[in-house]
C-alpha cells in the first residue's frame, strides 16, 4: 500500500478500480476482472456496474466521460486549480504524474477527510472504510418506536420536528421522537464528542466558546450542522468555512481525523440581510418565530414570504423555531414551505401529529386566499 497526498475539492471517501485515461485518446481500459466476468455470464443476464476511480490528467477529459460497465464513484486528477474540479462525488487533486504512480485495475481507496488516496489499501483500512460507508458506526441510527416516525402530512409532505435543547440533558429530547436535535447549550458538544447521540444535531453557540478542533472531532460521530448567526457582520461564511478547512489540514498532518460540518444561518424577524452574501457553504436558513405574533401583523407576513421565496431561489431549506408549539404559527410556517418545525421537546409529539393531520395544500389556499381578501378589502 502506498498513499497519494492531495488536496480535496469534494469531501467524502469512496473504493474502486483504478481506470486510467491515457492520452491520446483518454478512454481507459476494461478491467480485468470485469473481462473475466463477461466470459462467465449469459446475454441475456444483466450486468453490474463495476465502482472505478478515474485517474486522469485533466479535468476537461473526466468531465465527458461515460462507459456502460462503469459506475464512478471518485476522481482522481493531476495538477491544476482545485477551485475549477467541480464534482459531486470524492475527488482529489494531487501535484504529481498520476500515471507514473497508478496502475491500471488496481485497488483505490479514497479518503477526501484526510485528503489522501490509498492504493491497495490494505484489509484493516478497507474494513474502516467499509464500517463507516455502510453506517456501522454509530454516526445515524435508525429508531423504529412509532413516536420515531416522520410527520407526513395527508398531502405526502414530509415535515421534520426537532427538540429544541436548552438545557443540559439531552436524553429527554433524544427520547421525545424528535427527528434531530437543536441545541443552544456548549456543553453538548463534550458530550456527543465521547457518546454519539445516533441523530443529526444543530448547534447554536459562539464559535469562541470552543476550540474548532473539538467541533471537527465531533462531526466525525455525528451529523453536525453549526449554526452562524446572520447579525454577526464579522462572520462570513466562506472565512468560517476556510478556518475550518485550515484547522483540518492541521489535524489531519498529525492523524487526527476530522470531519468539516454542515453550516446553516439563524435570522431573526423583521432582519434585514442581503442574501447574496450568504455563500455556497450555508445549506439552511433557521428563521426565530418565537413570541412574534406573526397572524397579527401584515408587515411580518410579508417579510417571511420574502425570507420563503428568497430560500427557494437558492436552493436553501427553511427551518422555523417555535419553542412554544403554537400551531396557528407552525401551519403557517409550513405554508410558507418550512421544513422543519423546532420545539420544546415536551411539544415534539404535539406538533407530529399536527403535522400528520394536516393538508398542507388545502391550508395554503385557505391562509393566501384570505390574504389576498384583506388585501382587498384593507382590512
Amino acid at each position: 500500500m502506498h498513499k497519494i497526498r492531495g488536496k480535496s475539492s469534494r469531501a467524502g471517501s469512496a473504493i474502486g478500480s483504478a481506470a486510467i485515461m491515457r492520452p491520446p485518446l483518454y478512454i481507459p481500459e476494461v478491467p480485468s476482472r470485469y473481462s473475466a466476468q463477461l466470459t462467465r455470464v449469459r446475454t441475456d443476464e444483466p450486468l453490474e456496474q463495476l465502482d472505478v476511480v478515474l485517474v486522469c490528467d485533466t479535468m476537461s477529459r473526466v468531465n465527458g466521460f461515460a462507459a456502460a460497465w462503469a459506475n464512478v464513484v471518485a476522481i482522481i486528477v493531476g495538477d491544476q486549480d482545485v477551485e475549477s474540479v467541480r464534482t459531486n462525488i470524492p475527488s482529489l487533486v494531487v501535484p504529481v504524474d498520476l500515471l507514473s504512480v497508478i496502475e491500471d485495475d488496481v485497488v483505490i481507496l479514497l479518503d477526501g477527510q484526510r485528503q489522501t488516496a490509498f492504493v491497495e489499501p490494505d484489509p484493516v483500512l478497507i474494513a474502516q472504510f467499509q464500517s463507516e460507508h455502510n453506517k456501522l458506526s454509530p454516526r445515524i441510527r435508525i429508531f423504529l418506536d412509532e413516536q420515531d416516525q416522520h410527520a407526513i402530512t395527508v398531502d405526502r409532505v414530509r415535515v421534520n420536528v426537532a427538540a429544541y435543547i436548552s438545557s443540559e440533558d439531552t436524553s429527554k429530547a433524544i427520547q421525545s421522537g424528535a427527528d434531530f436535535l437543536y441545541s443552544v447549550s456548549p456543553s453538548h458538544v463534550y458530550e456527543i464528542l465521547t457518546s454519539p447521540v445516533g441523530k443529526p444535531i444543530t448547534l447554536q453557540i459562539d464559535l469562541n466558546d470552543l476550540e474548532i478542533d473539538i467541533l471537527l472531532q465531533a462531526a466525525v460521530l455525528n451529523d453536525l450542522t453549526i449554526v452562524v448567526p446572520i447579525s454577526d457582520e464579522n462572520l462570513t461564511m466562506s472565512s468560517i468555512h476556510e478556518e475550518f478547512e485550515n484547522i483540518n489540514e492541521e489535524m489531519l498532518s498529525d492523524d487526527i481525523i476530522g470531519s468539516i460540518p454542515k453550516f446553516a444561518r439563524k435570522i431573526d424577524l423583521l432582519q434585514e440581510f442581503n442574501y447574496d452574501e450568504m455563500g455556497t457553504e450555508a445549506t439552511r436558513i433557521i428563521l426565530d418565530l418565537e413570541f412574534s405574533g406573526i397572524m397579527d401583523g401584515e408587515k411580518a407576513i410579508e417579510w417571511i414570504d420574502y425570507v420563503a421565496r428568497e430560500c427557494i431561489s437558492r436552493g436553501l431549506k427553511l427551518e422555523v423555531i417555535v419553542q412554544n408549539g403554537d400551531l396557528l404559527e407552525i401551519e403557517m410556517a409550513l405554508c410558507f414551505g418550512a421544513t422543519t418545525v423546532i420545539v420544546e421537546p415536551e411539544y415534539v409529539q404535539m406538533v407530529k401529529g399536527f403535522a400528520n393531520s394536516l393538508n398542507l395544500t388545502e391550508a395554503r389556499q385557505r391562509h393566501f386566499s384570505n390574504n389576498e381578501n384583506n388585501l382587498q378589502t384593507g382590512e
